[in-house]
């Protein structure tokens, strides 16, 4: 993995070379990403075969760090748990029950934090499940959820006849909660795949090779509601490795846009008002950065045909739309469409 990394960073950030770079050697980095995720599982498995507790919550341990914490903390903790055969000859059984302990103990802090974090966004949303899943929070910290299934393994297979009817019985109820929770989608896309092919939406047809950009909604917008060609999205940028010329035509896409991306981030920090503290004032896009946007394109660096934004400009729109989302912050929000035409 380091000389496909060093070698990737060498031909293709360096020297730019076209054909290493769609070699993309990098992915060796995700290849070893992956053998070291299914690893873990064989580490668990070995370690309780041995009935090696220290060692099997020290890897809880790293696996915990590595995973969700940023920086090097699980190194030296790493290293402890590949060399743990020669520590613990050395250790007395006390300082063995002692650095299991401590493990656990380190394991329950890191998912105290973990959920205190998760819950002080869940109540910044006004305990709103559509927006913050605490819920599935839970099932996202990974020594939680290997240990409740190592758990109803080890049950499973100790519990006679009767015992497994029970555990049976426990698990309709998780299963029908799933079943309901199971879609962990935002309440925007949604709200955006319940009104499909509809390239009238505004109230305006929009000719069929437009090229539209949708502020602050996804690809999905573009593709599935109004069925018109997607100006700019992130999601659009994987792959751009393989042509020189698509990763040319999106720099320039992204530095045509940047005004307005700037003047969009600068309403969502706006602070609320004080006298409704739900809502923020009405935010508009300068005029400054929607001539920039819409000023007459090139080859290299084609301007879209259409916008649609979240705020109201003082130009006149072509048409708008209200989309339902239920949150409490933002019960519904409206989109308006204008002809880059008009904002020059």
């Amino acid at each position: 993995m380091p000389l496909a990394l060093a070698t990737s960073h060498v031909l293709a950030d360096l020297l730019r070379l076209a054909l290493p770079a769609g070699l993309q050697l990098w992915r060796a980095h995700w290849l070893a990403h992956w053998l070291a995720m299914a690893a873990v599982g064989v580490l668990i498995q070995r370690d309780l075969s041995a009935r090696d507790t220290p060692r099997l919550l020290l890897l809880a341990l790293v696996v915990t760090l590595a995973y969700g914490r940023p920086g090097w903390a699980w190194i030296p903790f790493g290293l402890l748990y590949v060399f743990w055969p020669h520590v613990q000859s050395r250790l007395r059984p006390a300082l063995q029950r002692l650095v299991a302990a401590g493990c656990l103990l380190a394991v329950l802090l890191l998912f105290l934090d973990y959920i205190a974090e998760v819950h002080a966004e869940f109540v910044k949303a006004h305990w709103q499940l559509a927006q913050v899943p605490f819920d599935r929070a839970f099932f996202t910290f990974p020594a939680l959820t290997l240990g409740l299934a190592l758990a109803a393994t080890a049950l499973w297979q100790r519990a006679a006849r009767a015992g497994r009817l029970i555990l049976l019985a426990l698990l309709l109820p998780f299963c029908a909660y799933a079943g309901l929770r199971w879609d962990a989608r935002p309440a925007l896309y949604k709200a955006l795949e319940a009104h499909p092919f509809q390239p009238d939406l505004f109230g305006v047809h929009l000719p069929e090779h437009a090229q539209v950009y949708w502020e602050r909604a996804s690809s999905v917008a573009n593709w599935l509601v109004i069925n018109r060609a997607d100006y700019h999205s992130p999601q659009q940028l994987s792959g751009l490795v393989f042509s020189p010329g698509a990763a040319a035509d999106a720099r320039a896409r992204m530095d045509r846009l940047r005004p307005l991306r700037q003047d969009v981030q600068k309403c969502l920090d706006a602070p609320a008002l004080p006298a409704t503290p739900k809502a923020k004032a009405p935010c508009r896009i300068s005029d400054a950065a929607l001539r920039t946007v819409c000023a007459p394109g090139t080859a290299a660096a084609p301007a879209p045909d259409y916008l649609i934004l979240p705020y109201r400009q003082s130009q006149p729109a072509l048409g708008q739309w209200t989309v339902t989302l239920g949150l409490v912050e933002e019960p519904a929000r409206t989109y308006y469409l204008y002809d880059c035409r008009d904002l020059r």
